[in-house]
Protein backbone atom coordinates (compact mmCIF):
# COMPACT_ATOMS: atom_id res chain seq x y z
CA UNK A 1 0.00 0.00 0.00
CA UNK A 2 1.30 3.44 -0.94
CA UNK A 3 0.23 6.57 0.84
CA UNK A 4 1.66 9.94 -0.17
CA UNK A 5 2.18 12.33 2.72
CA UNK A 6 2.43 16.11 2.42
CA UNK A 7 1.62 17.45 5.89
CA UNK A 8 4.87 18.01 7.85
CA UNK A 9 3.37 16.71 11.11
CA UNK A 10 2.21 13.50 9.43
CA UNK A 11 5.62 13.08 7.77
CA UNK A 12 7.37 13.62 11.09
CA UNK A 13 5.16 11.03 12.77
CA UNK A 14 5.84 8.49 10.00
CA UNK A 15 9.61 9.09 10.07
CA UNK A 16 9.71 8.78 13.85
CA UNK A 17 7.66 5.57 13.73
CA UNK A 18 9.92 4.02 11.07
CA UNK A 19 13.31 5.22 12.29
CA UNK A 20 12.94 6.18 15.92
CA UNK A 21 14.73 9.46 15.14
CA UNK A 22 13.67 12.35 17.40
CA UNK A 23 14.30 14.97 14.70
CA UNK A 24 12.21 17.94 13.65
CA UNK A 25 11.02 19.28 10.30
CA UNK A 26 13.63 22.08 10.50
CA UNK A 27 16.31 19.34 10.67
CA UNK A 28 15.01 17.56 7.54
CA UNK A 29 13.30 15.06 9.83
CA UNK A 30 16.74 13.71 10.75
CA UNK A 31 17.25 12.30 7.26
CA UNK A 32 20.19 12.75 4.89
CA UNK A 33 19.92 12.79 1.08
CA UNK A 34 20.98 9.61 -0.70
CA UNK A 35 20.60 10.93 -4.25
CA UNK A 36 20.44 14.28 -6.00
CA UNK A 37 18.77 14.62 -9.37
CA UNK A 38 16.90 17.17 -11.41
CA UNK A 39 13.47 16.04 -12.59
CA UNK A 40 11.34 17.61 -15.29
CA UNK A 41 7.71 16.58 -14.81
CA UNK A 42 4.95 16.70 -17.39
CA UNK A 43 1.41 16.01 -16.23
CA UNK A 44 -1.97 15.43 -17.84
CA UNK A 45 -5.45 14.75 -16.52
CA UNK A 46 -7.34 11.94 -18.28
CA UNK A 47 -10.98 10.95 -17.92
CA UNK A 48 -11.40 13.74 -15.33
CA UNK A 49 -9.71 11.74 -12.54
CA UNK A 50 -6.50 10.00 -13.61
CA UNK A 51 -3.34 12.06 -13.38
CA UNK A 52 -0.68 10.84 -15.81
CA UNK A 53 2.80 12.05 -14.96
CA UNK A 54 5.99 11.61 -16.93
CA UNK A 55 9.26 12.37 -15.15
CA UNK A 56 12.50 12.89 -17.08
CA UNK A 57 15.65 12.97 -14.96
CA UNK A 58 18.83 14.87 -15.74
CA UNK A 59 20.77 11.61 -16.14
CA UNK A 60 18.59 10.40 -19.02
CA UNK A 61 16.02 8.15 -17.33
CA UNK A 62 12.31 8.63 -17.98
CA UNK A 63 9.51 7.04 -15.98
CA UNK A 64 5.79 7.62 -15.88
CA UNK A 65 2.89 6.72 -13.68
CA UNK A 66 -0.84 6.94 -13.47
CA UNK A 67 -2.07 8.46 -10.22
CA UNK A 68 -5.54 8.37 -8.76
CA UNK A 69 -5.93 10.49 -5.67
CA UNK A 70 -8.81 10.62 -3.25
CA UNK A 71 -9.36 12.71 -0.15
CA UNK A 72 -11.24 10.55 2.31
CA UNK A 73 -12.48 11.02 5.84
CA UNK A 74 -12.28 7.84 7.90
CA UNK A 75 -13.68 7.18 11.35
CA UNK A 76 -13.44 4.29 13.74
CA UNK A 77 -10.72 2.38 15.54
CA UNK A 78 -7.16 2.29 14.24
CA UNK A 79 -7.67 -1.26 12.93
CA UNK A 80 -10.97 -0.27 11.30
CA UNK A 81 -9.39 2.77 9.64
CA UNK A 82 -6.51 0.68 8.27
CA UNK A 83 -9.02 -1.85 6.91
CA UNK A 84 -11.04 0.93 5.27
CA UNK A 85 -7.87 2.41 3.74
CA UNK A 86 -6.87 -1.01 2.44
CA UNK A 87 -10.23 -1.54 0.72
CA UNK A 88 -10.19 1.92 -0.83
CA UNK A 89 -6.60 1.47 -2.06
CA UNK A 90 -7.50 -1.89 -3.64
CA UNK A 91 -10.43 -0.30 -5.44
CA UNK A 92 -8.24 2.56 -6.67
CA UNK A 93 -5.59 0.08 -7.87
CA UNK A 94 -8.27 -1.84 -9.80
CA UNK A 95 -9.50 1.40 -11.38
CA UNK A 96 -5.95 2.30 -12.45
CA UNK A 97 -5.42 -1.18 -13.93
CA UNK A 98 -8.67 -0.91 -15.91
CA UNK A 99 -7.69 2.57 -17.13
CA UNK A 100 -4.29 1.30 -18.29
CA UNK A 101 -5.92 -1.66 -20.07
CA UNK A 102 -8.38 0.65 -21.83
CA UNK A 103 -5.51 2.87 -23.03
CA UNK A 104 -2.84 0.17 -23.36
CA UNK A 105 -1.56 1.76 -26.58
CA UNK A 106 -0.23 4.68 -24.49
CA UNK A 107 1.83 2.63 -22.03
CA UNK A 108 5.07 0.70 -22.53
CA UNK A 109 4.88 -2.98 -21.61
CA UNK A 110 7.08 -4.43 -18.87
CA UNK A 111 8.06 -3.40 -15.40
CA UNK A 112 9.08 0.23 -14.91
CA UNK A 113 12.37 1.12 -13.29
CA UNK A 114 12.02 3.67 -10.51
CA UNK A 115 14.05 6.85 -10.30
CA UNK A 116 16.33 5.75 -7.48
CA UNK A 117 17.04 2.32 -9.00
CA UNK A 118 17.92 3.96 -12.31
CA UNK A 119 20.01 6.62 -10.53
CA UNK A 120 22.10 4.07 -8.61
CA UNK A 121 22.63 2.01 -11.78
CA UNK A 122 23.73 5.15 -13.62
CA UNK A 123 26.10 6.15 -10.78
CA UNK A 124 27.69 2.68 -10.77
CA UNK A 125 28.38 2.70 -14.53
CA UNK A 126 32.03 3.23 -15.47
CA UNK A 127 32.63 6.62 -17.05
Amino acid sequence: MFEELSDPHTILSAVRQLTGLPAREAESFGLEPIATMLTHRMSWLADDEFRIVLDEMDFGHTVGEVELQRHIELTGTTASIEEQKGRIMQEMDRNIALFMERYSWAFSPGDPKGKLSAYFEWKSEPR
